[in-house]
């Protein structure tokens, strides 16, 4: 039977399983301070789903993160889609949020806005510099932005956080930004930063984007060397990033043997990855209409490169680096085939949604 003196009151008023209890809460108390895992904690959400715990470093490679009892582990940062700190204001996750989901005008409003004090972490204000230079750029490229300011932040965040886990990714925007403004020895370089990276999807992004800037050189030679190197990458892995790598490749590749007047061969690749795309993978076939498009035109086909065009005119329309080009061919293809009313509607929607790249056209 139980000591019927365990339910009787203890000298100094206190029941023992209450002071059982406090001793206990004592001891908690003393603990947290020292004890990570027990405090509120920071996230970084990964591809295969969100850890908990104290970041313990951050660097390009990887992110460090000390979990239960003591235990660090580490995360490859191309693994990461984001990283949410302890005791950030709300405001800054909601940002975040809308930077990875393309809303930027958003996002930058959010980010100039806070509403309470950061914490004292530099990781913490690395990341906040690193979406608002992000958010200027992807504004910029879209043609509702200044391309030179978003120059000047992104090569400022580049120099100045070598180590930020954004690095690669900083370094692939400073050369889409470069390549806009027709620099590009600066592009290939920063190209050159991603290739180095030791991802394959990531080798596979720098490629891609480098072939680009040949196809824009129109080094048709050089471009399709570029875009055989990633091919050949992904024949080498597998994965959805290398996979999505795979047929920007061959989109770009497509391209380049039109630019070499090897018309029925491009347009026959672009049909096999229309028809083998997923058919909700909406800017995949953006992608694909406007190099179709191109294509075509190339092939002085011009009326079958108009419908290209209007495919991602009416259907794609939420992608603004394909349908701004679009809009560009577009007004042009009207104009020559005895339309200038549609080539005018073309340039007002190029006008007001892209301006900065609606300055540039003829």
């Amino acid at each position: 039977m139980a000591d019927a003196s365990y339910c009787r009151i203890a000298p100094g008023g206190l029941r023992p399983p209450l002071a059982y209890a406090r001793l206990i809460g004592a001891i908690v108390v003393m603990v947290l301070p020292s004890s990570p895992w027990l405090r509120a904690a920071d996230t970084v959400r990964t591809s295969k789903g969100p850890i908990t715990g104290k970041i313990e470093s951050v660097g390009k490679l990887e992110i460090r993160v000390e979990r239960s009892a003591g235990k660090v582990e580490s995360y490859h940062a191309n693994e990461v889609q984001y990283v949410s700190f302890d005791g950030e204001p709300p405001k800054l996750n909601l940002a975040r949020t809308a930077a990875i989901a393309g809303r930027c005008e958003e996002a930058l409003r959010l980010l100039a806005d806070l509403g309470a004090p950061l914490p004292d972490r530099k990781e913490l204000k690395d990341d906040l510099e690193y979406y608002q230079a992000m958010c200027t750029a992807k504004l910029a490229l879209a043609g509702a932005g200044d391309l030179g300011d978003a120059v000047r932040r992104m090569r400022a965040f580049v120099q100045t956080h070598p180590e930020s886990h954004h690095y690669f990714a900083a370094c692939e925007l400073l050369g889409d930004l470069f390549a806009a403004v027709r620099s590009y020895p600066n592009a290939l370089e920063q190209y050159t930063f991603v290739e180095q990276a030791p991802w394959p999807d990531y080798k596979m992004r720098g490629a891609v984007s480098r072939g680009r800037v040949q196809l824009a050189q129109q080094n048709f030679d050089a471009a399709l060397a570029a875009f055989a190197s990633v091919i050949a990458l992904a024949d080498q892995n597998k994965g959805d990033l290398v996979e999505a790598q795979r047929v920007a490749a061959v989109l770009g590749k497509a391209e380049a043997l039109a630019g070499k007047g090897n018309y029925d061969e491009a347009v026959s690749l672009l049909e096999g990855v229309m028809s083998a795309a997923d058919p909700e993978n909406a800017e995949l076939h953006a992608h694909a209409y406007v190099v179709l498009g191109n294509c075509l035109k190339k092939a002085d086909r011009k009326r079958a490169a108009l419908l290209a065009y209007l495919h991602v005119d009416v259907l794609y329309d939420s992608f603004p680096e394909w349908h701004a080009i679009a809009l560009e061919n577009l007004a042009e293809l009207w104009t020559a085939a005895g339309e200038p009313k549609r080539a005018a509607e073309a340039l007002a929607v190029l006008d007001e949604r892209y301006k900065s790249r609606a300055r540039k056209t003829p």
